[in-house]
């Protein structure tokens, strides 16, 4: 800031979002102890608290908020002029109440001094968290940033079905190559009775020479188990392995 005063001529008007870290003892339904702050700040010879109260309003009209009341916090930060340190309450009409959403203040002369900045600082907040959980008419912000945690998680058969597929498949054409030697080997001979190895592939595979064999080194079984020509279902929330011949794994068994 100190070297954009240099630069520029007041007032300055600068604006960002970042994530913040603060002790609480606990986290509730409205407090976290990291969130997102989108903070405005404005530097100019002189600043005042109803310049907090109008770039508040004009912010928070845009997210739905139609009335607002500013309380002084208690909490009093030592870096702020005292008494000026302000909690902004917005009113949502779709929430039928008032919701604290930002907290703005005047920094205090001797913190600036510390920087080198000799001209009035004010610094609005806006909680990143609390004005999403507004707009998404959720009373507990930990459901919206923590919904693994703490809602109750309901997914669909067709929901679970998008979630499964592969960790990797080849992209190139020798990788899709390799991959079709591999899987028709293993088709072809997945009951022969082991030990058993098979040479898939010998060669240069994308600039080294590489040796790919299918190998089943234990005795009395088969180069594949009986599960890997299973078909996956999804049913009822759960998913299934189906053997291809359902009937006849059936009879055997």
């Amino acid at each position: 800031m100190k070297r954009w005063l240099k630069k520029s001529k007041p007032p300055l008007k600068m604006f960002s979002i970042d994530r913040c870290f603060r002790r609480e003892q606990k986290e509730d339904s409205s407090h976290l102890m990291t969130y997102h702050s989108a903070s405005c700040v404005i530097v100019d010879d002189e600043v005042t608290l109803d310049m907090g109260k109008a770039i508040s309003e004009a912010l928070l009209e845009y997210f739905g908020f139609s009335k607002f009341k500013f309380v002084p916090d208690e909490k009093k930060s030592k870096y702020y002029i005292p008494e000026t340190q302000t909690e902004v309450y917005g009113y949502h009409p779709k929430l039928n109440e008032w919701v604290e959403i930002a907290t703005f203040g005047l920094y205090s002369p001797i913190a600036l001094s510390k920087y080198g900045i000799e001209k009035e600082v004010m610094n609005l907040g806006l909680g990143v968290e609390r004005i999403a959980m507004v707009l998404n008419q959720m009373n507990d912000v930990r459901n919206l940033v923590y919904p693994q945690l703490y809602q109750k998680l309901e997914l669909s058969d067709r929901d679970i079905a998008t979630m499964l597929n592969y960790n990797y498949y080849p992209v190139t054409e020798e990788g899709q190559s390799l991959m079709e030697s591999i899987l028709n080997v293993w088709t072809n001979e997945k009951d022969c009775n082991s030990p058993c190895e098979f040479t898939i592939f010998e060669g240069e595979f994308l600039n080294k020479e590489i040796s790919v064999k299918a190998f089943e080194g234990e005795n009395n079984a088969k180069l594949l188990g009986p599960a890997s020509t299973n078909h996956v279902y999804i049913y009822g929330g759960n998913i299934l392995g189906i053997p291809e011949n359902i009937e006849l794994s059936i009879k055997k068994s």
